[in-house]
């Protein structure tokens, strides 16, 4: 029998719809490319359960990195709870592997949207590593993610994706667009 609800749980579910949002966003790319001029920041925690990334990415970023999908990506792979992209890193490619629960951020400034998403920080498990170099395609076929599957997380690799935080010049400072945080919708 399954368990029983007693509280709607309707922060999560709104997360999750928010999610799907982004997800949306990133399967269009993958089939036809980015449209026009649109190009997207993807901040996650790179030691969450599933994040896949190279050892020199997670000892640069050991908490949370945020890359950009513009010019220089390829090799866009959505699937149902996560994605995995290639870029280059210091003129080095890399395969990144991110699950969508990892993400805390995702921004499209040419559309001037955003979306904040809380992870749980308390999720921690040691980390999967690449060395540099390393072809991750063979290594990430047999991953399927399920995060909602507590059971064997222990056995989930954790990617981290690397890139700084894009610079803003003091003229676009502090004009992002909208970004949609859910704390509003919290109970106090």
């Amino acid at each position: 029998m399954a368990d029983r609800i007693y509280r709607l749980p309707y922060e999560k579910m709104i997360e999750d719809a928010l999610r799907q949002v982004m997800r949306e966003a990133l399967i269009v790319t993958e089939r036809q490319g980015l449209p026009g001029i649109h190009h997207f920041y993807i901040t996650f925690r790179t030691r969450y359960p599933g994040v896949v990334i190279a050892r020199h990415l997670l000892e640069r970023h050991p908490d949370e990195m945020t890359i950009v999908l513009q010019n220089q990506f390829w090799g866009l792979e959505v699937g149902e709870r996560d994605f995995a992209v290639s870029l280059s890193f210091n003129r080095v490619d890399e395969q990144l592997r991110v699950p969508f629960a990892a993400v805390t951020g995702f921004t499209d400034p040419t559309a001037k949207f955003g979306l904040h998403f809380n992870v749980d920080s308390g999720i921690e498990h040691p980390l999967t590593l690449t060395d540099s170099g390393d072809d991750l395609s063979d290594k990430l076929a047999g991953i399927h993610l399920n995060t909602s599957d507590t059971r064997h997380k222990e056995n989930i690799p954790r990617p981290v994706l690397a890139r700084e935080a894009p610079q803003r010049s003091a003229e676009g400072e502090g004009d992002v667009g909208n970004v949609i945080t859910l704390d509003a919708f919290r109970k106090k």
